[in-house]
């Protein structure tokens, strides 16, 4: 039973972040690339 409402928010938070994930990867690939830009 506990296993069930640990899953319930844990589908929730995977929703809820989800986005944000996106918005790192996406920071993260764009810091990625200046750097790489800036370097040379």
């Amino acid at each position: 039973m506990t296993s069930r409402i640990v899953g319930r928010v844990a589908t929730a938070y995977a929703w809820r972040f989800r986005r944000a994930a996106a918005i790192v990867l996406l920071l993260a690939s764009a810091c990625s690339a200046w750097s790489a830009a800036d370097s040379g």
